[in-house]
């Protein structure tokens, strides 16, 4: 656990230390009362809690971070109490009060990932764009960060998350930019110049996925340099085009969850076609409505089905 940010070696190590040799922590309140101040500060649980290293005592993040306050005045009078040698949170011997979570909607999949990106550096448990698969980059004509040292084309198209924006000034004084991504596959920079400066700037500020599209170059040693040509939201380029997804599930009971959450989408221009394998059949289903799905419904139906396949 000491790969967190921000947590330290140290506590982290007192941290395991204390759960092998008196079991794992049963719950919240079993959490709270076994560890001391010197594990448990504020930055310490923010970032464990970001990190996800706390579902096993409740899944709702969200509740969690909200309540890091509350948590660490908890531990605060916990260990006042048993320093005093006083009663104050205990009613009877060995008795811990319990300690209420608020009542909090849950981070959705795209911010745990992200909260996971600031609490690791890195994506942990999947990247936002994974739910993008090989159909969907070759029906858009996509290429992925893995492939650009390897194509001939000049004029590409890639999706990535911004990640980071580095303003440089040229010798004749004339200000660039040095623009950085992540998509599924790896990392990818693109050089922004000075006309393009404030749109890119603007549009990678907003935290969410974006549709590039580069210039490639290269010199004479093979190696390419990307620069932005066009900039836009992946969000509101995808939503113009009409597409399929196509899903597996092994058997009704399935079928009908993901039906019933797509009950609760507005109309678009997604078309569903489901994929039932039944008594040893695939039983195709196309579902008659289309409908407006976010990059964060695209993973929370890939999450409900057993596989998915983006296509045309």
């Amino acid at each position: 656990m000491s790969a967190i940010k921000n947590v330290g070696t140290q506590a982290m190590t007192t941290l395991v230390e204390e759960r092998q040799q008196n079991g794992p922590f049963k719950t919240l309140e079993d959490f709270l009362n076994r560890l001391n101040t010197k594990v448990l500060n504020k930055r310490q649980l923010e970032h464990l809690i970001m990190s996800g290293a706390l579902d096993s005592l409740t899944s709702n993040r969200a509740a969690l971070f909200d309540a890091i306050e509350d948590m660490t005045k908890y531990v605060h009078a916990i260990a006042a109490e048993r320093e005093s040698l006083q009663r104050g949170l205990f009613g009877n011997e060995g008795e811990v009060r319990v300690f209420d979570l608020p009542n909090a909607k849950d981070w959705g999949v795209t911010e745990k990932l992200q909260k996971e990106l600031d609490a690791f550096g890195f994506y942990l448990t999947s990247h936002p764009l994974a739910v993008y698969d090989d159909a969907f980059y070759q029906n858009f004509g996509l290429l992925k960060s893995c492939d650009v040292h390897r194509t001939k084309k000049q004029l590409v198209s890639l999706i990535g998350i911004p990640a980071s924006f580095k303003i440089k000034t040229s010798k004749k004084g004339r200000k660039f930019a040095f623009s950085g991504f992540s998509d599924a596959y790896g990392n990818f920079e693109a050089v922004v110049f000075s006309d393009m400066l404030d749109h890119v700037r603007d549009v990678m500020n907003k935290g969410e996925p974006v549709w590039v599209k580069a210039n490639l170059k290269r010199n004479d040693q093979g190696e390419g340099r990307l620069s932005v040509e066009e900039i836009s939201l992946l969000e509101e380029k995808v939503k113009n085009f009409e597409h399929t997804i196509s899903l597996q599930v092994s058997d009704i009971a399935q079928l009908e969850v993901v039906h019933a959450w797509l009950k609760q989408k507005q109309p678009g221009d997604v078309a569903i076609q489901i994929f039932l394998q039944h008594d040893e059949q695939i039983i195709e289903i196309a579902l008659s409505e289309k409908y407006a799905l976010s990059i964060e419904d695209r993973i929370t139906i890939k999450n409900l089905a057993s596989n998915m396949v983006l296509a045309t």
